[in-house]
């Protein structure tokens, strides 16, 4: 680990308490600033205009009166009022802003643009309001010759645009209940424009960025010469892409394309689907083999195989509606599974589902093939019945999964005892087995106090953190992105790079871009230049780190879930030593009606080749463009030329090797699963419907990775294996798949309860001949959103990197759980112990986000697994101010 350069914008500026709320951009890159990425004011009023049309005043007061005497008492998980709060509360946006060198240099390497997304509403809820309803927001730091610029932007969704026209919120929100159905009467939005949030993440593919949410297509981003983020719009892909897409698409590090997939309520309730390499959206590939709609957020690939987890947190319409509860529930009786089908897999015929008792696992860290077995590494979470209502209750476990194929034996590992999430890798080893994984330190969720780097390849029991960077007492930061020092060099070491995030510290107001965020709502920050505060920015590391998330446009009527947020892209442009910090939200559909209502009024829910993409598995994605100036712009929803429809995952797996993308889409309705994929030049290819076994025991579903239909899917029983995210997944020679994932181990906590879930990273071994899955448990540590280097997406990684859950302070009061460090696991090692070889905390009161591993030399075979840099947004809750740090190196 490596002490990295902070930034901090001009100092020029009277003290915080004499400082307007809302207005001072919030620095990264390593950065302090005065302006929280994701807080600023532990109160906010919604806007005072009144509403001209009769109908929408009459249906407002509506909405008020039954929030206020029918519904029963909001809960604190759900009460605007303490979730928008300190460190949630939302911020405004920011143009382009220099921030100012206070010490040291930006490495030559850091040239370009980090870019994080995450909600934060437009305008205040009438109602209940979950943490991840808010409107999506841009954050990005632009670093070009030595600079910083850092911008904040929302995401120009459809939603925001009405709601910001009307200037209140009109769309409902599903995570919390579902709350602004009376829009819907008032007729002053149109669902086929769009309702998603495009709020969760970013991904670049077919040459094109886009802003995700999955509750709705991608959202295209353009960043300008001067920093800025701009929303292009939504994008459907040449009207290939339909309905929604997961946020967490996986693009191959080798053939550049992205695999991603899209889930909902009703059949197929998961598509599966790819892009080319040139981002042309590839058939779907409807996964009927799903018989029930699950939460389906993430997804891992190996170079044969995409891995989906079919867990025990399932989506219930007709409750939302009759109930105005929120859609997600736990199925205690529901056994978790993992399915495991062909990556190029044309239909669902080949599709295999594993039984994984306890493994409820929401994001998926790295996959890859192994013999005749798929080696996952994911985060498990122990307590999915907390998930969306007490996050802070939730712990997480990040475990290796082996996934036998011959026998059907799944074997788990948990890596560490950490509470971890959004675990990254360097990204070169997406879909091949890696050793490094860096997470984020849940201290509790979802505030992160640091990130820890675990050494996966470890076998044996015990932790598996090797390195660990806390943020500090009252610091969080949000998910980290691994930056290789030698992208282009394939000797380089897995972990020769820098991993950087946004750091929030509460106390003091500041935020800064770490190169090592949370998840209260954040303003749109112009390209603003950040300051160096110590060292430089490594040559290799000149591009952009993005990271897309939930945040709230406006805060909603009703509940609010913390998925429930517009996307918000944050941005760290790094390019001749300097870092230019951009927040833009995803002009999603949903985000365009709720910004030009003035409030919410778009469902809120969860919300790929030479195109960057913000994701929102409910919807399609959302193309985006960074400028030169490290700006980010929603380019608009993309559909690929009409082939992509419903929704795609949010994590599409993108193949290093071919440059194509492997995803999928998941619904209430079947097929419940679609697999499909992209070719190299993004090209939609046909959909994989998938029908899935209605029993509910977990599975482990196999398609081959270009599949036209779903003759060759195959399905696994894994008992007690339930994952949301996953980290990579590999063929190994035997013909055998082996996948990375987190495995919830407590999914009954996973909703209500966050606080309370344990994640162990398995690496899961599928043995297609003898229809054997073993699992295999690496570190006892609880871990979450793991990620590898990218250029081993598809096959054999021996790093994954992930965050550690910290739960030790969560309460009834303060029920959301936190990331206090990444830890780096070695999965190559084959025996039961602790995997963890490295971590990295943030410090007392500091919390961080996912990681992001960033090759030293992406471009040079010859490199390591593990060369490169994981970084990611830490918070530091005390201060108040946020950064982006890089972690490892």
């Amino acid at each position: 680990m490596e002490e990295r350069p902070s930034s901090k914008p001009p100092a020029s500026r009277p003290p915080p308490s004499q400082q307007p709320p809302r207005t001072t951009p919030p620095p990264p890159l390593a950065a302090k600033a005065d302006h929280a990425l994701q807080n600023n004011a532990s109160t906010f009023t919604a806007a005072k205009q009144t509403v001209s049309a009769l109908p929408a005043v009459i249906f407002n007061a509506l909405d008020d009166f039954i929030n206020s005497f029918i519904d029963p008492p909001v809960k604190p998980s759900v009460d605007p009022r303490h979730v928008l709060s300190h460190n949630f509360a939302p911020v405004e946006e920011l143009p382009p802003t220099e921030c100012e060198i206070i010490h040291g240099s930006l490495p030559p390497c850091l040239d370009g643009a980090y870019i994080r997304n995450g909600p934060n509403p437009q305008y205040l809820p009438r109602g209940p309001y979950h943490l991840f309803d808010g409107d999506g927001m841009l954050h990005s730091v632009r670093i070009s010759g030595g600079r910083a610029v850092l911008c904040s932007r929302y995401v120009k969704t459809y939603k925001y645009t009405v709601e910001r026209d009307a200037r209140h919120p009109i769309l409902p929100n599903f995570f919390s209940s579902f709350n602004g159905l009376t829009a819907s009467a008032t007729r002053q939005y149109n669902p086929a424009n769009g309702i998603g949030l495009a709020n969760t993440s970013l991904a670049f593919f077919g040459d094109r960025l886009y802003a995700l949410g999955e509750s709705d297509l991608p959202y295209s981003l353009r960043l300008t010469s001067n920093g800025d983020i701009e929303t292009l719009g939504r994008h459907d892909f040449d009207g290939k892409l339909s309905m929604n897409m997961t946020a967490h698409p996986k693009i191959d590090p080798d053939t550049g394309e992205a695999f991603a997939f899209r889930y909902g309520f009703i059949r197929p309730f998961l598509t599966y689907f790819r892009f080319d390499s040139n981002g042309v959206k590839q058939p779907d590939v409807p996964i009927f083999s799903m018989v029930t709609p699950t939460l389906l957020h993430d997804f891992a690939i190996t170079k044969k195989h995409a891995i989906f987890a079919d867990i025990q947190i399932g989506l219930n319409l007709i409750d939302m509606i009759t109930k105005r509860a929120t859609p997600f529930g736990l199925d205690p009786s529901k056994v978790p599974r993992i399915g495991v089908i062909p990556r190029y897999a044309k239909d669902e015929s080949e599709m295999r589902w594993f039984e994984v008792p306890g493994f409820n696992g929401v994001h998926a860290t790295n996959a890859w093939d192994e013999d005749d077995a798929i080696v996952m590494v994911a985060p498990n979470v122990l307590s999915a019945e907390h998930a969306m209502e007490r996050v802070d209750l939730v712990h997480c476990l990040v475990e290796k999964v082996r996934i036998d194929l011959k026998t059907g034996i799944v074997t788990r590992q948990p890596i560490s005892t950490r509470n971890l999430d959004f675990a990254v890798i360097n990204p070169a080893y997406l879909g091949r087995k890696n050793k490094y994984v860096y997470a984020a330190v849940g201290d509790p969720m979802p505030k992160i106090s640091g990130v820890v780097k675990l050494d996966v390849s470890n076998v044996e029991h015990k932790e598996c953190i090797v390195a660990s960077r806390m943020f500090g007492p009252g610091c969080y930061g949000g998910e980290p992105f691994f930056v290789a020092r030698e992208p282009e060099n394939p000797e380089a070491d897995e972990d020769n790079g820098f991993l950087v995030s946004y750091v929030h510290d509460e106390k003091a107001g500041e935020s800064r871009h770490v190169l090592s965020g949370n998840f209260a709502p954040v303003e749109e920050i112009p390209p603003t230049e950040c300051e160096i505060i110590h060292g430089s920015l490594p040559t290799f590391l000149d591009g952009a780190y993005i990271r897309n998330g939930p945040n709230p446009q406006f805060l909603p009527r009703g509940p609010y879930h913390l998925f429930q947020r517009d996307g918000m892209v944050h941005c760290v442009r790094i390019s001749g030593g300097r870092a230019v910090l951009c927040s833009r939200y995803v002009r999603t559909y949903k985000y365009i009606v709720e910004r030009d209502a003035g409030h919410p009024f778009v469902p809120n829910f969860f919300s790929c080749g030479t195109r960057l993409y913000a994701l929102g598995e409910s919807d399609l994605p959302y193309s985006i463009r960074l400028t030169s100036n490290g700006d980010i712009e929603t380019l608009g929803r993309h559909d690929f030329e009409g082939k992509l429809s419903i929704s795609i995952t949010a994590n599409p797996k993108i193949d290093p090797e071919t440059g194509k993308a492997f995803s999928f889409r998941f619904g209430p309705m079947p097929p419940f699963l679609t697999y499909f994929r992209f070719d190299s030049n993004s090209m939609k290819q046909p959909d994989v419907p998938v029908r899935l076994d209605p029993s509910k025991v977990p599975r482990i579903g196999v398609i081959p990775r270009y599949a036209k239909d779903e003759s060759g899917m195959r399905w696994f029983d894994v008992p007690g294996f339930n994952i949301m995210h996953a980290i990579n997944a590999w063929d190994e020679d035997d013909d055998a798949i082996v996948m990375l994932a987190p495995n919830l181990l407590s999914t009954e906590h996973a909703l209500e309860r966050m606080e309370l879930l344990h994640i162990s990273v398995e690496k899961v071994r599928i043995d297609p001949k003898a229809g054997i899955v073993t699992r295999q448990s690496m570190s006892t540590r609880n871990l979450e959103f793991g990620v590898i280097n990218s250029a081993y997406v598809g096959k054999k990684n021996n790093s994954s990197f992930l965050f550690i859950f910290c739960n030790s302070n969560a309460s009834v009061k303060n029920p959301m759980p936190r990331i206090s460090g990444v830890v780096k696991l070695d999965v190559s090692n084959a025996e039961h112990k602790e995997c963890s070889v490295a971590s990295r905390m943030f410090g007392p009161g500091c919390y961080g986000g996912k990681p992001f591993f960033v090759a030293r030399e992406p471009n040079n075979p010859e490199a390591d697994e593990d060369d490169e840099y994981l970084v990611s947004h830490v918070h530091n809750e005390k201060p108040g101010n946020s950064g982006v740090t890089r972690i490892f190196k």
